[in-house]
């Protein structure tokens, strides 16, 4: 019983010290995009668009080249004529709940 007691308590110190180091990630970066800073942010999401698009560049400009993507390493691993956007959502205001 005592040594069962030993094992847990062990395996609980370990997975405690772990955890600490493998969290932290560095510090928080959080940027308001919403244009009302007074306000509240609420309800954020981000979603995947169920269907696919021609690509196009930040400048609104079409890709016709195709998008490249790269693995880990440097290589490249397809390019691809189109693109599944991300769609974010969120809600600025006053909230009153009754």
């Amino acid at each position: 019983m005592k040594r069962h007691r030993l094992k847990l308590l062990t395996m609980a110190v370990l997975l405690a010290t772990a955890a600490g180091v493998v969290a932290d990630d560095g510090p928080m970066f959080r940027k308001n995009v919403s244009n009302t800073p007074d306000l509240e942010t609420e309800f954020a999401s981000i979603r995947m668009l169920p269907l696919y698009v021609p690509p196009q560049a930040s400048s609104g400009d079409l890709v016709t080249e195709g998008i490249e993507y790269y693995n880990a390493d440097g290589g490249l691993v397809e390019t691809l004529a189109y693109a599944q956007p991300l769609i974010v959502h969120y809600t600025d205001g006053h909230w009153y709940f009754i």
